[in-house]
């Protein structure tokens, strides 16, 4: 087609303007379908990190809540049953007692 105004020829070819216009479509569906996929990745990989930081809180609170709930005393715990290492060559008095 020739198109003619004033003193500008313009000269458009019929076939050459719709594979301009598909190719131009197809780069732009693609540098955006990249833009997407970095942008999926990114999430991914924070929510990845928050699920992690989520565990390692759970983690801790359990950890909290055995040493609550377990008993602990500052006072020293004395076995009544074990002997010192200087009282077993003595004899056990109880033992005499009895009999």
């Amino acid at each position: 087609m020739y198109y003619s105004t004033l003193a500008i020829n313009l000269y458009v070819h019929v076939f050459l303007l719709p594979l301009v216009m598909i190719v131009s479509v197809l780069a732009g569906m693609l540098f955006r379908s990249a833009q997407l996929k970095k942008a999926k990745n990114q999430v991914l990989s924070l929510e990845n990190e928050m699920l992690n930081n989520h565990a390692e809180i759970l983690r801790l609170q359990r950890e909290l809540a055995v040493e609550k709930s377990s008993p602990r005393t500052s006072a020293p715990v004395v076995l009544l049953n074990e002997q010192r290492p200087e009282e077993k060559d003595k004899p056990d008095l109880a033992v005499k007692k009895n009999v």
